[in-house]
């Protein structure tokens, strides 16, 4: 059974070798460790904070983790100064209110949660469709 807390990787293909080659391309990429530039480990943060530290260029944060964490992730990229792609779901209403109220202010936004299809100067975040550009 597929919980809240698994990764599911979908392949559609025109052969079944070619399915088995992209599966094991997603692995490769799932199991690789990052190195750093002098070949030792690169850095990682463990937190959204931590991240925008390291990135100071960062904007956005796309959450996508379990809805009973989704909701604190949220705020802690809104205090961050972040914009926020909230994919998760199961995040109450009042949580998801508060966090729309916060976002009000200025050079924020905050959308999700549930929020499947975002697009953003033709980059797809999250999943989307093939979509003809717009204004």
């Amino acid at each position: 059974m597929v919980t809240a807390n698994d990764l599911v990787v979908v392949v559609q293909a025109e052969s079944e070798d070619t399915a088995l080659q992209a599966l094991q391309a997603a692995e490769a990429c799932l199991t690789r460790r990052p190195r750093g530039s002098r070949g030792g480990q690169a850095y990682l943060p463990r937190s959204i904070r931590a991240a925008v530290r390291a990135n100071p260029g960062a904007n956005l944060a796309i959450i996508s983790v379990s809805g009973q964490h989704a909701a604190a992730e949220a705020w802690a990229a809104l205090r961050e100064g972040l914009h926020v792609l909230l994919f998760s779901d199961n995040v109450s209403l009042e949580d998801e209110v508060a966090l729309k109220r916060y976002a009000v202010r200025p050079r924020s936004a905050d959308d999700g949660p549930d929020c499947g299809t975002a697009i953003l100067n033709g980059v797809a975040l999250g999943f989307a469709n093939a979509s003809p550009a717009g204004r």
